[in-house]
């Protein structure tokens, strides 16, 4: 048996922790099917196709989906593959679940599934990956309604009970929203991606700030953890008597120097949102000819969007620039399916930071762990995360990754 085909209940409190963390009021719904995940025998062998990873359902038919909450319709207005999306649109509950039942048991144990997806609200859909025995492992990715309808990268967020990967009875795509909120939820290019056995871990820093070389980088490098910094060029200091608290081009240098990727953060390091559409294209093209020019030709390939927020002008003009690039959020996602949407987690406290190590080294799959402004709390943070990552690198369940190699050998 493959070390990942079950998610075990030895992982529930780890799981919990981190979902309590990353999702922004997780009250999954309970489960509406009836008693029988999948419609096969229990001794049916699992169907393991070898081109599993990809495409896996176009949503041209609607037929093998049902509706258990709200309700849904085609929409021939807007898709991403084929000629139609999925429109779910929650009931009174502020629920919306679709559910497909399948004829033979799908073997999932090696990749993660994702969507794409748009909405008219903020808010994190699941998929749900339901066993035979009525098991769940639960995938969750942010999606805000100026986003661009693109295939998102989703994180493994949640578990419940013993579940087994290989044999998934029924997938479940779960829509809901909080008190406060209303919209609708359109999905298509149901894929998986593969997932890297071994966990791996990606530390980064957004903003370039002075406190990433003072109290960041000492602790990480006690432990020989290269992270990345993802700086807005525009506020990069010529000395430590320059006004600001960003760094210094002698600390950016020693930090590269030691192994750190340095990164964009857009010119100026403000939500691209708030600038006109022009603006944006100019604040992601003139940070990266700052970096090429300043001799961080390596980084420029990389991107994280400020405040995590982004349009169809900002994805578009990121896209063109860089080969990598990070928003969303929840740990544990596979191959990068959309390599320029990669998941992150921002601002853990001590214990969830350890958990997400844990919980990666547990499950599985690549989890990039980032902090803006650095200050004792914070530190705190990172002493937990650098002390995690050592104990299962010495484990050997666990490695670090760098935004090259994502880019490089892990997108798919």
């Amino acid at each position: 048996m493959k070390r990942r085909t079950y998610l075990t209940t030895a992982t529930a409190t780890t799981a919990l922790a981190v979902a309590g963390c990353t999702s922004g009021g997780d009250d999954d719904p309970d489960n509406d099917s009836d008693d029988e995940f999948g419609e096969f025998d229990d001794d049916e062998p699992s169907e393991a196709p070898p081109d599993l990873a990809g495409t896996w359902d176009d949503f041209e038919s609607l037929e093998e989906w049902t509706a258990t909450k709200g309700s849904m319709e085609a929409d021939t207005d807007r898709s991403v593959t084929g000629s139609q999306s999925v429109r779910l649109s929650a009931g009174s509950d502020a629920r919306g679940r679709i559910v497909k039942s399948l004829s033979s048991p799908l073997d999932c144990s090696e990749v993660v599934p994702g969507l794409a997806m748009a909405s008219e609200s903020s808010n994190a859909p699941a998929i749900q990956l339901w066993d035979e025995n009525g098991h769940k492992a639960q995938y969750r990715q942010q999606t805000d309604p100026e986003n661009p309808f693109v295939r998102r990268n989703f994180g493994l967020s949640k578990m419940g009970g013993e579940v087994d990967l290989s044999r998934i009875g029924e997938i479940h795509i779960v829509h809901w929203l909080g008190d406060d909120h209303e919209g609708d939820l359109w999905v298509d290019d149901l894929f998986f991606a593969p997932r890297s056995e071994n966990g791996q871990v990606m530390v980064q820093f957004h903003g370039g700030y002075e406190s990433e070389y003072e109290t960041a980088y000492p602790i990480l490098d006690e432990h020989d953890i290269p992270a990345t910094t993802f700086v807005a060029t525009d506020r990069i200091r010529t000395s430590e008597n320059a006004e600001g608290d960003r760094l210094t081009r002698e600390q950016l240098d020693e930090l590269s120097s030691d192994g750190w990727t340095v990164g964009s953060y857009a010119n100026r390091g403000l939500r691209l949102l708030d600038f006109d559409p022009e603006d944006r294209e100019a604040e992601v093209r003139d940070a990266a000819a700052w970096l090429e020019d300043n001799g961080y030709g390596d980084g420029a390939r990389f991107f994280a969007f400020p405040g995590g927020q982004f349009d169809e002008v900002a994805y578009d003009a990121v896209a063109d620039q860089h080969d990598l690039a990070f928003a969303g959020r929840f740990p544990a996602q596979g191959y990068a399916a959309n390599p320029h949407l990669c998941t992150r987690v921002t601002n853990p406290d001590p214990e969830t930071a350890g958990n997400l190590v844990e919980w990666t080294a547990e499950v599985g799959g690549i989890t990039s762990i980032a902090f803006t402004h650095v200050d004792d709390s914070v530190a705190a943070s990172i002493d937990s995360l650098a002390s995690s990552i050592t104990e299962h690198q010495e484990a050997g369940d666990l490695s670090l990754i760098s935004p090259a190699q994502l880019a490089d050998e892990y997108v798919f």
